[in-house]
């Protein structure tokens, strides 16, 4: 039976030692910034494309469908 640390390649170690050599846990970059920025340019540019293609009616329409899409889904978590 192959082990899991077999497949590492620590099969051959002690366990302390296998743990000891692996490289700690480093924390990942936070890209909610980025995301958000990211998703405004978007929503802007489907706004702008709506109102393109439908008018400015539908925009409004939408972006307030969003906000209280929005507004339950904050309400639902605070629950």
């Amino acid at each position: 039976m192959i082990f899991r640390d077999d497949l590492l390649g620590f099969g051959h170690l002690p366990k302390e030692s296998a743990m000891s050599d692996r490289p700690p846990i480093q924390a990942v970059e936070d890209y909610t910034d980025a995301f958000l920025t990211t998703l405004g340019v978007f929503l802007f540019m489907v706004f702008w494309m709506i109102a393109a293609a439908l008018g400015y009616l539908w925009v409004v329409i939408t972006a307030y469908v969003i906000d209280l899409t929005f507004k339950w889904v904050g309400h639902l978590r605070r629950e």
